[in-house]
C-alpha cells in the first residue's frame, strides 16, 4: 500500500506532475498529522502515535 502511495504521490521526469495528479486533476492529499490523545480508543491511539514516529523518522533519511 505504501510503495503503491509513494509512486502515485511523486513527481515524474516526463510530465513533471504525479500520476494522481494527472488523474484527477489537482495535487494528492498529504497525510494529516496525528495528534496524541486524539482516539478514544488505546489501540487505534498507539497505532497512529507508531505510524507518526514511522513518518518522522522517514522525513530525516
Amino acid at each position: 500500500m505504501w510503495a503503491e502511495w509513494s509512486y502515485n504521490t511523486s513527481q515524474h521526469s516526463g510530465t513533471t506532475k504525479t500520476p494522481f495528479e494527472v488523474t484527477f486533476g489537482k495535487p494528492p492529499p498529504t497525510i494529516p498529522q496525528y495528534l496524541e490523545g486524539t482516539s478514544s480508543i488505546a489501540a487505534v491511539d498507539e497505532l497512529l502515535e507508531t505510524r507518526e514516529i514511522m513518518l518522522a523518522d522517514l522525513r530525516r533519511k
